[in-house]
């Protein structure tokens, strides 16, 4: 549907249709997990401002909350040496990219609710 949505409440990275279902997704790109995971940076602030840039979504598009199910993802995106520009898409995921040049995704569904 869209990406890079902009609400009052702040960026949505992905919106998506998948069937009946409306995903929300918010995306975490990291070449180190010194600090942890990509998807530990979504914090409950973070998850706050999704659910209320949905709701900003539904009212704008006119859609009925009861019309959808409504869905929260994390994609974590791993790089090595990240290159100027990447195109990714979800396949041949592991936990953490093993060679220089490497992009690895793991895709989390219903990270948050």
């Amino acid at each position: 549907m869209c990406k890079n949505y902009k609400t009052p409440f702040g960026e949505m990275d992905i919106v998506l249709r998948q069937g009946e279902t409306l995903v929300f997704a918010e995306v975490k790109t990291r070449t180190r997990t010194d600090y942890g995971m990509p998807s530990q940076a979504v914090d409950k602030q973070k998850r706050e401002r999704y659910r209320r840039g949905a709701s900003y979504f539904l009212k704008r598009k006119g859609i009925a909350l009861d019309s959808v199910s409504i869905r929260f993802d994390v994609v974590e995106v791993f790089l090595i040496e990240p290159p100027k520009s990447i195109t990714v898409g979800v396949e041949n995921v592991r936990e953490k990219p093993k060679k220089k040049g490497e992009i690895t995704v793991r895709h989390i569904e219903n990270a948050f609710i």
